[in-house]
């Protein structure tokens, strides 16, 4: 499981596109939801990673699979927070969060359609957002000192 984890790591850390990432990031978070085991293989620089794919400026090429990937790594988020973690890596998650909700996917073009498309986007990494939130905060036993 180590070699096969770390293996995925290395190919979401390359500088492929983002359809190989959406969907090796499904094989991770896959793996951290029935592999109770993969959870404690994360470290710092997997969180680190998780996190800047998180608050990445969206890739109008990569399209559904930008925001798939994104979804992916929000969710591995929550995953991986629902398990007892420092203060420390609670700030870090909930800021970079903040920030992917305070940033929605930006619209340069004048097309009507696509802008639409972005928006409908934007929503659905939204809803990811505010999901994963709530389920690390919105119990009455969780990280109160957060808020």
């Amino acid at each position: 499981l180590d070699m096969f984890w770390w293996e995925l790591i290395a190919a979401i850390s390359s500088d492929v596109s983002d359809g190989p990432k959406a969907h090796v990031t499904s094989v991770m978070l896959a793996l951290l939801r029935h592999q109770p085991k993969a959870r404690t293989i994360v470290n710092s620089a997997v969180l680190d990673l998780l996190l800047a794919l998180i608050t990445q400026q969206y890739n109008a090429e990569g399209g559904a699979n930008n925001v798939q990937m994104k979804c992916n790594a929000i969710s591995m988020i929550g995953l991986l927070c629902s398990e007892p973690h420092p203060s420390e890596v609670n700030a870090r998650v909930c800021s970079a969060l903040l920030e992917r909700l305070r940033s929605p996917l930006s619209s340069t073009s004048n097309d009507n359609d696509a802008d639409s498309e972005k928006a409908r986007q934007s929503l659905v990494i939204m809803h990811e957002i505010l999901d994963v939130l709530m389920d690390m905060y919105g119990g009455d036993d969780s990280h109160d000192e957060v808020f």
